[in-house]
């Protein structure tokens, strides 16, 4: 198993984004429908190591503001710490376990109020994911999660624990990705106050380059509550852009760039394919089929590995870059596929044979 160099990540996000709510009782202080455009912005460093088949750790600080013209010009601050493990079962199906802590402050909101001022927030993640999965171009991911989390406000009337059981779908092509996911939601107060609902969510996110990206959401809550201050409809749009910068701290040189044997007969494969999510590799010992035989990031970064066990004879082969784009091995003798492309040749020895 064994980790890889872990890299440290420095993440800036700052956008816009517009809220509509309706409430059959009332929202905070506010009665009926409302409608507000504000901003957020979002500063964090992650810690991580690579993913593979084996364990990987996250470990990540994050602060946040969030500004609304609703309320009487409610505003929020938080800051969160969270701790991550991801078992990479395969290439293509991982269990992550995570945890965190948040704290809460809103400071425009007067002392004497039944609304809280501040609350601090322990929460669980519990996801199955598997992916990508190739369909012609598109490679998807599916994942399932658990949410729990336990909420102490200074106000404890507000005090509440809760529940969420929810499912997402994201595909990805070339730079750009779509997901859409769906929750559904439980939590009780400490006055026995319960309130149950849905969160139904679609993105678009456009990468053009490694170090930034535009994410542009759309999100509908719904929630019914014993208590009518808790029964609300609510509708966001949000526009986000995104920028950060990674370090690898202490990098092994990872494997060699080409083809080479291994002691115990197979064959590794590696190439670099920097700002690529995913790689994979195709050729006659996989009927040259996209997404049969995924190739993992590893060190360092940008960098694509894989390990076949192939028969005696020659083989082409070729990269697959997020699904779509073939690239021709380096440092490998090619031949002309007869459609103007040059395919890598992979010849492998009868045993005992160099």
């Amino acid at each position: 198993m064994g980790f890889l160099a872990p890299a440290l990540t420095l993440e800036l996000d700052a956008g816009a984004h517009r809220l509509a709510a309706q409430a059959s009782g009332r929202v905070t202080r506010h009665t009926g429908s409302a409608n507000a455009l504000g901003g957020h912005g979002a500063l964090g460093i992650a810690w991580r190591s690579p993913r593979e088949a084996g364990l990987a750790l996250d470990a990540r600080l994050e602060a946040r503001a969030d500004a609304l013209d609703r309320f009487e010009e409610d505003t929020r601050q938080q800051g969160r710490a969270g701790l991550g493990a991801t078992w990479q079962a395969s290439p293509r199906a991982w269990v992550e376990l995570s945890a965190g802590a948040m704290a809460r402050r809103y400071p425009n909101r007067p002392l004497i109020t039944e609304s809280a001022q501040g609350e601090v927030q322990a929460d669980e993640t519990l996801a199955v994911g598997a992916g990508p999965l190739m369909l012609g171009g598109l490679g998807v991911d599916l994942e399932a999660s658990l949410d729990g989390w336990h909420v102490d406000a200074n106000v404890n009337r507000l005090d509440r624990a809760g529940v969420q059981v929810g499912g997402l779908v994201a595909a990805t092509l070339g730079p750009w990705g779509v997901e859409a996911s769906a929750g559904w939601w439980f939590q009780a107060f400490s006055t026995g106050r319960e309130d149950a609902g849905s969160v139904l969510a679609a993105g678009l996110t456009a990468t053009p380059a490694a170090w930034w990206s535009v994410r542009a959401d759309a999100r509908r809550l719904a929630s019914d509550s014993t208590h009518p201050e808790g029964r609300f409809t609510q509708w966001q749009a949000l526009l986000s852009v995104a920028f950060s910068t990674t370090s690898s701290l202490a990098a092994p040189p990872g494997p060699a760039l080409g083809v080479t044997r291994l002691a115990d007969g197979r064959w590794q494969l590696a190439t670099d394919a920097a700002g690529a999510a995913r790689v994979d590799v195709v050729g006659d010992f996989n009927g040259w089929q996209v997404g049969a035989t995924p190739m993992r990031p590893t060190t360092p970064a940008g960098r694509f590995v894989v390990e076949l066990r192939l028969p005696t004879g020659q083989h082409g082969f070729m990269y697959v870059i997020d699904g779509s784009r073939f690239v021709t091995p380096a440092g490998v003798p090619t031949r002309d596929d007869g459609f103007g492309q040059q395919v890598g040749i992979l010849r492998v020895p009868q045993e005992g044979r160099p």
